[in-house]
């Protein structure tokens, strides 16, 4: 399924929405209709989530009425994501480490692995972004992963190969995603990494 690119998303799909978040002129006018609606229309909702031994916090949900469109915009949002709109989502999780357990803590940052060739993909944009602002190492441990249908997410192809630790990064480990909405892609990361670190603490922007 083809979802057309960044400036055709409005048309294409119809989305109107009111502005409730309150984003300075010059961010708003440098995010596209996918990330705006985005910003807009998913709601803040900080939790602690869990799957098996690894527990994972999020910034935001999706919204039950808007789910599906949001599925898309975030499709399309993570393909060609503005400077603006990777440093927003930078900033929410940095924050929501920050109230959680203090960024102070970690030594670096480290983002799970994708199928995307472009950039290493959303996840590690948003990981490159949270180093930035908190001043921790970024560090790229894990190879890219091979899929057969060149999914950006390993968990669109059943038959991707496993992860790869690459690189030992550490001791104290913020692992990022940018989408969690099972947490097995984030069990598997963080098994990995505690077999070779102190700790590992983990954040996603949007959670189930």
């Amino acid at each position: 399924m083809k979802y057309g690119n960044r400036g055709n998303f409005s048309e294409q799909y119809g989305f109107g929405f009111n502005e409730v978040e309150p984003l300075y002129s010059a961010t708003r006018r440098a995010l596209s209709t996918s990330e705006r609606f985005l910003i807009n229309t998913l709601i803040k909702h900080s939790k602690m989530r869990r799957q098996k031994q690894v527990t994972y916090f999020t910034a935001r949900r999706w919204r039950t009425n808007e789910k599906n469109r949001q599925i898309i915009a975030t499709r399309v949002s993570k393909r060609e994501p503005s400077r603006e709109f990777i440093d927003l989502v930078g900033s929410e999780l940095s924050n929501l480490v920050a109230e959680v357990i203090g960024t102070k803590n970690f030594d670096c940052v480290v983002p799970l692995p994708s199928g995307s060739s472009k950039s290493g993909g959303f996840a590690t944009q948003i990981a490159q972004s949270i180093a930035m602002q908190t001043g921790l190492e970024f560090v790229s441990a894990f190879g890219r992963i091979q899929t057969s249908d060149n999914s950006s997410h390993p968990r669109k192809n059943l038959t991707r190969s496993r992860m790869r630790l690459e690189k030992i990064p550490g001791p104290r480990v913020l692992l990022v995603d940018d989408v969690a909405t099972s947490g097995t892609h984030m069990l598997e990361a963080a098994t990995m990494l505690r077999a070779h670190t102190q700790s590992t603490f983990c954040v996603a922007w949007i959670g189930r």
